[in-house]
């Protein structure tokens, strides 16, 4: 065995038994706080689809494709 080797043994590390169950202020995935922000999650074809109908609007000229999909997200939010 060389001197490095040595020099620094393998710690080990305690394996856990048995399945761990969840603790108080661990969320689940079921909870209702999660289905909300879950819902509350925009759909990106839908905000795609909305900005390019401002893009149209403008006659497909100007603008900037940052701002549409931004205001895509606030209308779509607000609704």
């Amino acid at each position: 065995m060389s001197a490095a080797a040595s020099a620094s043994p393998m710690k080990r590390v305690p394996r856990v038994k048995g399945p761990v169950s969840p603790t108080s202020d661990m969320p689940s995935l079921a909870s209702p706080a999660v289905r909300r922000a879950a819902e509350k999650q925009l759909d990106r074809e839908a905000i795609a689809r909305l900005a390019y109908s401002y893009w149209a609007a403008r006659g497909y000229t100007g603008g900037s494709a940052e701002e549409d999909w931004l205001r895509a997200e606030n209308d779509l939010r607000s609704n």
